[in-house]
């Protein structure tokens, strides 16, 4: 509950992204969950996100009014140990992203329907 409330707090004092991305790793590492790989897709209809590890589609909650922060937020909880990325999703994502998991641009081929 107290992570919660000093996360909320400081979302609510528009931080700076070094910050906003120093709290997602610190939380990350203090969950001791599973580390998952995801794949962020560019498709038609927009940026789908898939847990490779768990076989899960992931919704994008609409929490922000910029969609790629909505789209950052739902990669970061998943707790990513790595991303793969097709079809060049959005470098801001990405850009992001890289501050807190690896990042593997080269697609590697992938048995599944998102």
């Amino acid at each position: 509950d107290e992570l919660c409330k000093l996360s909320v707090s400081l979302m609510s004092m528009n931080p700076a992204e070094s910050d906003i991305m120093s709290l997602t790793a610190f939380l990350i590492d203090a969950s001791n969950a599973k580390k998952n790989k995801i794949l962020v897709e560019n498709k038609e209809n927009g940026i789908s996100i898939y847990n490779m590890s768990t076989k899960e589609r992931i919704f994008v909650h609409d929490i922000f009014s910029d969609e790629k922060q909505n789209i950052t937020g739902a990669i970061i909880g998943c707790y990513p140990e790595e991303i793969y990325l097709k079809n060049n999703p959005a470098s801001c994502i990405v850009d992001n992203l890289k501050q807190i998991v690896r990042i593997e641009t080269k697609y590697q081929a992938v048995e599944t329907e998102i």
